[in-house]
């Protein structure tokens, strides 16, 4: 059984109670959305350096062209093992949504697309409402990417949608949703202004099952980290798939942004 965690560490909370959180699960692949660049100036966020000097391991780091307070955040995998170059994943005409990477454990391989889609800029039914429009592209233009992948696809972050919203719906039409498939009866991955959301999720498709699925309480994020057990077949050669690599040109920040996930 391969282990993945994937946790939202919200860029400037707790990071020592989140490494705590993170150590503990003994994870083979762990997904991280909301860690800024190097270059990022305000001191009290987490950056790529900080997580490598907590977790020494094989990574992919890419910025999705996200900017909070002025500096530039994107997502980090992170795994026991080999790991291929990342590639951005966009809609048409849209902003970076995630990164998707190779992943090499043993024997057995797997691609892992690290999820972060659009977040929601305020906390008001017209802003879910257009938010959620974005979510519905991205999601459209994940499942393109991978209809015809032959092997095990992980997706795996913050998804910013909640069932019913259309753009999880689509994911489950399409995915398997692992929290539905092994226990449903866990705690919301984030629970914002009281309310029990599940806005972080892990999809499968292709040669992996789920077997096991946990929330994770504790840490200093907003959110709350998700543990998946997968079993998959291994296979040999290289996957043989169409989704492409989209890579965007470097954007200035475009203000700051009051949002959910």
């Amino acid at each position: 059984m391969i282990r993945l965690l994937t946790y939202n560490i919200e860029f400037m909370m707790g990071w020592p109670q989140t490494v705590d959180v993170i150590r503990a699960q003994e994870a083979d692949i762990i997904c991280l959305q909301e860690v800024a660049r190097d270059d990022c100036a305000n001191g009290a966020y987490v950056r790529r350096s900080d997580v490598l000097e907590a977790f020494d391991r094989t990574h992919e780091y890419k910025r999705l062209d996200r900017f909070y307070h002025g500096c530039s955040m994107g997502n980090m995998t992170l795994v026991r093992g080999r790991i291929g170059p990342g590639r951005q994943l966009c809609a048409d005409g849209g902003k970076p949504y995630g990164v998707a990477t190779d992943v090499e454990l043993d024997s057995s391989r797997l691609t892992v697309a690290n999820i972060h889609l659009a977040p929601l800029l305020r906390p008001n039914l017209l802003a879910f409402a257009v938010a959620e429009r974005k979510h519905f592209g991205e999601v459209s233009d994940l499942n393109r990417r991978f209809a015809d992948h032959d092997g095990a696809v992980v997706a795996a972050g913050d998804f910013n949608s909640f069932w019913p919203a259309p753009g999880c719906r689509l994911m489950r039409r399409h995915w398997i949703d692992c929290r539905t498939a092994r226990n449903g009866r866990q705690p919301p991955t984030r629970p914002t202004f009281g309310l029990p959301f599940v806005i972080d999720h892990v999809f499968v498709r292709g040669k992996v099952r789920p077997v096991e699925y946990r929330v994770i309480e504790g840490g200093g994020s907003d959110h709350r980290a998700v543990v998946v057990g997968l079993e998959f077949e291994a296979t040999s050669g290289r996957s043989s798939t169409k989704e492409k690599a989209t890579i965007l040109p470097n954007r200035r920040p475009e203000g700051k942004e009051r949002r959910l996930g």
